[in-house]
């Protein structure tokens, strides 16, 4: 007996829910409208801001030095040992100019290497198509002469 009085309650269930779809159907159409297009907008947002944060760069590049000591200024008296970028976006340049002195006895030859400098993208992978980073150093080569 139990088992009939509940087939009819699912009975009741069910052509009341089939009446509401009947009678509502603006209003489920609004609901369902409504809920794909928010799927979609938080699909397109996270889309745009997983492209926008593809390129990341760190803000600081450390100088290490044997011989010579790097000053901000051409008084050489504010001594750097990084240099501080900023935000870089995609395609932006930053200029940013160190100076050199000898604190060596003997003659000294300037050379640079960069050495670590690898393109992540927003999830750490190492793409195929990396993008360049252009480092301009014109004094490759020069003899400082002991201070």
């Amino acid at each position: 007996m139990r088992m009939n009085m509940g087939n009819g309650k699912t009975r009741q269930f069910a052509g009341s829910l089939k009446d509401f779809f009947v009678h509502k159907k603006k209003l489920v159409l609004l609901i369902v409208v409504v809920a794909v297009l928010t799927l979609l907008l938080s699909s397109l947002i996270s889309v745009f801001i997983e492209s926008y944060y593809d390129v990341h760069l760190p803000s600081i590049g450390n100088i290490k030095t044997i011989g010579v000591e790097v000053y901000m200024d051409g008084q050489l008296e504010n001594k750097s040992d990084d240099i501080t970028w900023g935000t870089v976006y995609p395609g932006s340049v930053i200029n940013a100019s160190r100076y050199v002195r000898s604190i060596s006895n003997e003659e000294i030859t300037l050379t640079m290497t960069v050495e670590g400098w690898q393109y992540h993208n927003s999830s750490g992978i190492v793409p195929n198509d990396t993008a360049y980073i252009y480092l301009y150093w014109d004094s490759e080569g020069t003899i400082l002469k002991p201070d």
